[in-house]
């Protein structure tokens, strides 16, 4: 599947809160390879003598399953600040209002509140 062409965005933060982000974007992505994979080995060894015709979907609902208390968590307590790229610009969501306010006025652009 191809959504279009690649790119990148550059967030306007300081070199400490970049290497910061950094680090936790790095961080959440080893976490979510590492949960993943134990979800589905232990997916897998609780169907190993299962011998059914659709063993294979039923390893994937259980991954998911098993899945389902990191997704919630993840959902509940969204990182502090999101960034969606789109081709000609940028969406910054904050958790914070206040924060929120202060990178809309170091960078000159308005706060829309949902």
């Amino acid at each position: 599947m191809h959504f279009g062409e690649r790119f990148s965005i550059d967030v306007p933060a300081c070199d400490a809160c970049r290497r910061k982000m950094s680090r936790q974007w790095w961080s959440r992505m080893v976490v979510d390879l590492i949960l993943i994979t134990v979800a589905a080995v232990i997916a897998s060894s609780l169907l190993r003598s299962h011998r059914g015709l659709f063993k294979h979907w039923y390893r994937v609902w259980l991954t998911v399953i098993l899945l389902l208390p990191f997704l919630l968590w993840r959902t509940l307590y969204p990182p502090p600040i999101n960034a969606t790229a789109y081709s000609t610009t940028v969406d910054y969501e904050f958790l914070d209002p206040n924060y929120a306010h202060a990178f809309a006025d170091l960078n000159g652009v308005e706060v829309n509140e949902l």
